[in-house]
Parts: structure tokens; sequence; C-alpha cells
């Protein structure tokens, strides 16, 4: 190349580049602020439909990138341009460098900075935000119509039709929802994110954050045909609301053009249900503070019923699989139905969802109410391999809860406890002639009492062996405590060849002489086999009376009467001791017996014979 040549390039390119810092420099001049005004402002009005307006002076910034800057905007309520549906303090939107000198430049970007929007719903449901005469309106319902035509149309939008959009971000933003159905008001404020729809028949994804009732929340929307879904056509997509009180995920086809219509994997977690259900203002008080709450599945959802096939189920880390119903309304009680099979099942957590638990702690006296009956209905069958109720132990466990607008039916159809069987009832009842009523009972066949006493904390005067037990009682509702003091009913206790600690025929007959005190629970004294016992008692105003109690033993028998005041733990009763025909013992022998059955004392009532007399 020759230096002519060179010299004539170099030139060239030195010209340009004076010729594109010109251009840029003189750029701002060229840019009309007029033109770039009235095209945001014909653009936001045919995006949305509604009179906008700029109250601030807007500039043109070129660096990084050519972007329009204006502040104090409003979309006006048409036919009210007094009452604004949204005001943003501060918009910035990008231009696209090619249009950026043309009489109509379109925009890449928006980012909004406190845009405050308010919405109304109305009494039939409508809101007032959506205007069929905007861009989007316009959109969804030439694709609604399209769709009713031919429900399979994958190009909604005839050739022609302005599809091009904006990405958006959002800064420090609000939404006030004025509620005139329910008279309410409820904002969520701090929204921040970003939403990127770049075409009308394109992909939507939405990443937001935002605090609802000082709770921070965040959405995440992603759907690939968002149009056919705002047109009514159940669509796939993915949706993550979370938060601290519980997280929903969903993913699947979902359709809310008329009514809400759902198929695929829904999840859903929280660790404080009874908070949540707080915050959500739903019309369910739960017993106690319930801890964690997880569900997971293939779920369908139609005419407010959500039913699972197969659902995992966790209640304070009980987790169990099997079918699930709920339906939902807004007039009569929420129901639920289902059956579900739990590997371990904590039976106090189960109760807690519905009412208040008995707890040492304050208040010593939890009123429990049956509001949750006219709130939720249930038909619940269960079982577990194995269960728990505070320290009582089952396995092979088969039980349901029944619920209605009149009665709670919580059953133990079956359980394996303690080498035996037990069944157990808990009942409430409502009756406006007799008022509120709980009725509980329990029942065991073949219950080795040795291991029951190991296992938990019973008197040591308990009879030893396989036993027969059923316990029915019914009391008007009020506290635990009220219920306990006013409880009616009957007890049964049988037992076929056992053994007695401390509380046997050789232990009063061996005693000292009357006047003084011997206690009856002494574990040094050893056992003594009996070969049967029967015990029948009735339970009133706080007290078990004993109506029929006999234990038989090679040497004699032992008969008891009187009273056990439960609500304070004591007893006092009369032991008859009589000898068997062949025994060497002539005399019947009587014994007082009191202090409490952990720590039982006796007496006797007659002077004792000597043996052989």
């Amino acid at each position: 190349m020759d230096m002519r040549l060179r010299k004539t390039i170099v030139y060239l390119l030195v010209a340009l580049a004076i010729a594109v810092i010109a251009l840029i420099l003189a750029t701002p001049w060229l840019v009309s602020t007029d033109l770039v005004r009235s095209a945001i402002e014909r653009e936001m009005n045919t995006f949305t439909g509604r009179p906008v307006t700029i109250g601030g002076d807007v500039t043109v910034r070129l660096f990084p990138g050519p972007t329009a800057v204006f502040d104090d905007v409003s979309l006006d309520v048409r036919g009210n341009e007094q009452q604004s549906i949204l005001t943003v303090e501060n918009v910035e939107a990008d231009i696209a460098p090619w249009t950026l000198l043309s009489t109509n430049p379109s925009f890449t970007a928006i980012r909004l900075t406190r845009p405050h929007l308010r919405l109304t719903r109305n009494i039939d449901g409508t809101v007032n935000w959506r205007d069929s005469m905007g861009r989007i309106g316009s959109a969804i319902d030439l694709a609604h119509q399209k769709l009713e035509n031919d429900a399979e149309a994958e190009k909604l939008l005839e050739d022609g039709f302005p599809t091009a959009m904006a990405a958006i971000g959002i800064t420090d933003g609000s939404i006030l929802i004025d509620d005139l159905a329910s008279q309410t008001k409820r904002e969520i404020s701090t929204i921040n994110g970003t939403v990127n729809w770049l075409q009308l028949e394109g992909a939507l994804d939405i990443d937001t954050t935002a605090t609802w009732q000082e709770n921070s929340i965040s959405l995440d929307f992603n759907a690939d045909k968002p149009l056919a879904f705002f047109a009514g056509k159940p669509t796939q997509l993915e949706l993550v609301l979370e938060n601290e009180l519980g997280s929903i995920g969903f993913s699947g086809n979902l359709d809310f053009y008329e009514t809400l219509f759902a198929e695929g994997q829904l999840e859903f977690s929280t660790p404080s249900t009874s908070a949540l259900l707080e915050i959500l203002g739903a019309k369910i008080d739960p017993g106690r503070a319930i801890g964690s709450l997880a569900l997971s599945g293939a779920a369908s959802l139609s005419n407010q019923r959500l039913r699972f096939d197969q659902a995992t189920l966790s209640i304070d880390d009980n987790t169990g699989s099997g079918a699930l119903e709920i339906t939902g309304s807004e007039e009569g009680p929420n129901i639920v139905v289902g059956t579900l099979e739990f590997d371990s099942l904590d039976l106090s957590s189960f109760l807690g969802a519905f009412i208040t638990l008995p707890s040492n702690r304050p208040p010593f006296e939890p009123p429990l109410n049956l509001d949750f009956m006219s709130q939720i209905q249930t038909d619940l069958r269960l079982s577990a391999q194995t269960a728990q109720f505070g320290d009582f132990e089952m396995s092979e466990l088969a039980a349901t809860a029944q619920i209605n607008q009149t009665s709670a039916i919580f059953d133990i159809g079956d359980a394996l406890a303690y080498s035996g069987n037990i069944q157990a009832r808990l009942q409430f009842a409502r009756d406006q002639a007799k008022g509120d009523t709980a009725l509980m009972s329990l029942s065991g066949q073949g219950v080795d009492t040795r291991m029951l006493g190991q296992a938990l904390d019973v008197p040591s005067t308990m009879p030893l062996g396989i036993a027969q037990m059923s316990i029915d009682v019914e009391a008007p509702l009020g506290s635990w405590r009220s219920m306990l003091q006013t409880a009616e009913g009957r007890l049964m206790f049988k037992m076929n060849e056992g053994t007695t600690v401390g509380f046997g025929f050789q232990t009063l007959l061996e005693s000292v002489g009357p006047n003084q005190f011997f206690t009856l629970s002494n574990q040094e004294q050893g056992e003594e086999l009996f070969t049967s016992l029967n015990f029948e008692g009735a339970l009133a105003d706080g007290v078990a009376t004993i109506v029929s109690a006999q234990i038989n033993y090679e040497e004699g028998t032992v008969q008891l009467e009187g009273v056990a005041p439960y609500k304070s733990g004591g007893i006092a009763l009369t032991a008859t001791v009589e000898p068997a025909k062949e025994s060497v013992i002539s005399e019947t022998r009587q014994f007082f017996i009191g202090g409490s059955w952990d720590r039982a004392f006796a007496t006797a009532l007659r002077a004792p014979t000597a043996f052989g007399e």
C-alpha cells in the first residue's frame, strides 16, 4: 500500500470519528424532549388504556445508553382525571437507539421508582384496573375470542397487532386494595422486582419481593404463554410464593378466568399454622399453636375443591401419605376428607389442631370451645405403625376424626398397647337443650399392667398382670379441670391371676395392731399372688366411689369400699379381709386405708387374733 492511499484512509477514519463525536455531542439538542414526552404518554396510554399525565420535566441521557428520565407520573381514572389509579414518583425509560431521533421513539425497559397503585375490588368481585381499551386488555379480549372459536389455537393475535412490550423494573412500590365487599383495606408495600414480558405472545417472568402485614414475601411467576393464561386457557406455569410464615409452590396447568382450576404439582409448608391462619384471616381457629405443617403431591383444584390422590402430609414432623380432599366455602365450614397412613404419629399434635389440650403451664384451666365445629368438617381415617399420646405408646393404630356442626368424634378404633388392645373415644356434642358436653371413654383388653407401670408414672399399689378395663365419663363442656370435677360415669377393672405389691392379703394380716399406721406402698413387702380381681366404680362430683371391689387369694379375699376424691388424689377406704374356710385364720378383719394411691397407709380397725385361733 503506497503512502498516499494510507494517508487517505487515516483521514477518512479521523473524519468519521469526528462526525460520530459531533453527532453524539449534538444529540441532546437534536432530540426533542417534547417528542419524547408525547411518545411516553402515548405509549403508556396505549399500554394501559388510561389517561397519562407527566407533571415534571423530561430529560434525556445518552450514557451509558439513551434514557428518558421524568418525574411525577399519574394514570387517571377514565372520565375522572382528578382521581389517579397509579402514581409514580420517578420513571426511567430506556430508548431503543435506532429510534432515538425518530418521530416515534420506542422503549425497551422502564424503571419505576415508588409507584403507588390504588385498586378497588367491587362488590361483584371485579377490579377497577383492567380496561379493555388498553393494549393488554384488548389483546386478552381478542385472544379469548380466538380461543372460544378454536380452543387449540396457537396464534392468538392477528398480524399487525402491536405485540412489543418493555421490561419493567419496580423500586419501593406499593399497592392499596380497597375491598368494597368486605369493607376492608389492605396494603402491600416495599415492592421491588422485575416484570419481563417483552412480547404479548411471548413468555412472562415476574420476580418480586414485598411486605404484607409486616411480613416479607417473595413471588416468582413464570409462564411460556401468559396471554393464553389471562385469556382463560389452562396454561402451564410455575408459581412460588414464600415468606417467613410459609411457602407455596405450584407447577402445572392453571386457569382462573371464570373459575379457579389447577392441575399439577403443589407444595405447601409453614412453621406455624396458627400464625399463618391469623395473617390470612382464615375462618379456622386451631386449638393451639401448631408447629410445622407441610403438604405436597400431585393435585387438582376445581370449584373450590382441592384433591390429592397421593399426598404427603407432615404435622409437627409426623409424616403420612394417602388420599386427601379439601373443600373450601365462603358461607359454610371447610371440609376435609381423606385416608392417611403414618409411620409414626403423635396424637397430641393431631388433636391440638382442633382443641386446646391440658397443660401444666399457665393458664392451668384453658377454656374449651366448639367453634371449630362450625369452621371445619372432617371425615379422616388414620393409620400408623407407631403412635403416642404423651408417654402412652401404641402400635398398629387405626383412628378416625369425624366433625360436623353438632358433634366431633375422635376415635381410636383399635391399637396394640402393652401386649393388649385398646379403644378410645373423645366426643364433643352440641345440644341446645342440654348444653355442650364432652364424653370420654377408654377400654383395654389383655393389657399388661406391669409393662404399663414401667412405661408410665402409675401408683406402686397398682395390681400387676393381664387386665381388662374400661372407663366411660360425661361432663358439661368447660375447662379440663372443671370437666374432671363434674364428670359422671363408671369404671371397671378385671384381672385373672396377678400380683399386688404392698396391698395384699398377707400384708394386711401381718400388720401391727390397731391405731398404728403402716405403709402399703413399700416395695420391700414383695408381691402377693391373687387368683382374680374385680373392681367397679362410679364417678361423680370429682369423687370415685367404689361400687364393688374384691381381690381373691388362695388364703381368702380382700374387699374394698369407700371413696377416692380424684381431684385431690386422696383415698378413704375400708378393707375387709376374710379368710378362706380352709384357712388357719378364722376371723374376718377390717382396716382403714387413707393417704393417696401412690402413698397409701392403713391401720387395723380390730385387734388381730393369733394364728390358729
